[in-house]
């Protein structure tokens, strides 16, 4: 996908959480809000959306089709957090997002499953693109500390690059290492994950997946998961808040899925 465009929906997505805090409204921030500030982007006139009142410049990256909730495509009763194509010339993209908004670290049991979850999700949708072009994004959205804790990085411990970093067994909150294993630390640089590698309690997280996610009728099984499937996982925007004055100024990070 085009970078402006998403350098645009972390850029929006910063500045409007941002600003609810700024007004003390910090309580209504969770996973289903954070599609607010991106729509205000992804809809506006002076960007790329195709309105009625919008003429695109020839060569300029369109956006079209925007979704919330669109109801997912390979399993029952299940939705996506944001769906939209974006149109170059003769190329279309089929853009797919999945939200996570961080309220605590350490995160419960069953949260740190659903972060996994939603890799798998994005992965079987990259799985699925036959012809199609599909680009799927993991976008984290929380207070930096959080963030940096489920990256790996931190203020203290070996100095790498100029910034402190913690191996997963040294991380105070080493519970979150399967998530980390999916986190990128390093702008455009690629984690490449085998589904057999994510584990709880000793047992694939695949499995435990495929409990609760059943598949559509019409699905054909080449497109299913399975253990020996890998992720290739890159992180394509990062950003803390420039404003220290806010009470709990956010970070925003889009880690962009292919599937190999």
């Amino acid at each position: 996908m085009n970078r402006t465009i998403i350098d645009g929906i972390g850029d929006s997505m910063k500045h409007w959480s941002n600003y609810i805090f700024d007004v003390k409204r910090g309580e209504i921030l969770n996973e289903g809000s954070i599609k607010y500030g991106i729509s205000e982007y992804l809809v506006s006139t002076e960007n790329f959306y195709k309105g009625k009142s919008r003429t695109i410049v020839t060569g300029q990256p369109e956006i079209k089709d925007v979704k919330f909730e669109k109801i997912h495509k390979l399993f029952k009763n299940r939705s996506v957090d944001l769906n939209f194509e974006v149109c170059e010339g003769d190329d279309k993209i089929d853009v797919y997002f999945e939200f996570k908004y961080i309220k605590n670290i350490p995160l419960p049991p069953d949260e740190r499953e659903r972060y996994i979850f939603d890799f798998f999700r994005l992965a079987s949708l990259s799985k699925s693109a036959n012809n199609e072009k599909i680009d799927c994004y993991f976008m984290l959205v929380g207070p930096p500390s959080m963030a940096k804790t489920l990256m790996s990085l931190h203020n203290e411990g070996e100095v790498v690059n100029g910034e402190g970093r913690l191996t997963i067994n040294e991380l105070p909150n080493s519970i979150h290492s399967e998530i980390v294993k999916c986190l990128p630390r390093t702008k455009d640089i690629t984690n490449h994950v085998t589904l057999r590698e994510l584990l709880c309690d000793g047992n694939p997280y695949l499995n435990r997946f495929h409990e609760d996610y059943k598949y559509r009728d019409d699905v054909n099984d080449e497109v299913k998961l399975s253990l020996d499937n890998r992720m290739n996982i890159t992180l394509k925007y990062t950003t803390d808040s420039p404003n220290p004055t806010l009470p709990l100024p956010l970070s925003s990070s889009c880690f962009h899925r292919r599937f190999g």
